[in-house]
């Protein structure tokens, strides 16, 4: 069968019958459907995948919330937001590190009456902190 001719801005799928959108190439979707057992199609193949400043990238490629790293919940599939580096991780300037988890959260969220970091202690709403007893105590 003869290769079909692509229009510009397009990509030829691998097996030369389908054109896409150039614009599908590298988005995470399976526009080509000829991947064989498994693997990838091939307008995915090869592909850099970059996350958002706001976003921390896992080891699979996904990208989730950075806000999420570290936060005691796995939420990369391959758990890689949740290693033993979380425990030594250090925090930009304007934020806060939870005692037990190493989640960074912004400082403003501190002494807010929301336990963010979700630790037992409540440690971005403790009285060490500056916080009023008021809140620490609702909070438990």
């Amino acid at each position: 069968m003869p290769e079909t001719s692509c229009p510009a801005n397009s990509f030829r799928c691998e097996g030369g019958e389908l054109c896409i959108p150039e614009t599908w190439r590298c988005d995470r979707d399976d526009d080509c459907n000829d991947g064989i057992n498994g693997t990838v199609s091939s307008d995915e193949r090869d592909c850099k995948y970059g996350c958002h400043s706001d976003q921390f990238q896992c080891d699979n490629q996904d990208c989730i919330p950075a806000v999420w790293r570290c936060d005691g919940h796995p939420d990369c599939l391959d758990k890689s937001d949740e290693t033993h580096q979380c425990s030594t991780r250090q925090c930009e300037n304007h934020e806060f590190r939870c005692n037990n988890t190493g989640q960074c959260i912004p400082l403003n969220w501190l002494c807010d009456g929301e336990n963010d970091c979700g630790d037992k202690e409540a440690s971005d709403e403790h009285p060490e902190r500056g916080c009023g007893f008021e809140n620490f105590y609702s909070i438990r």
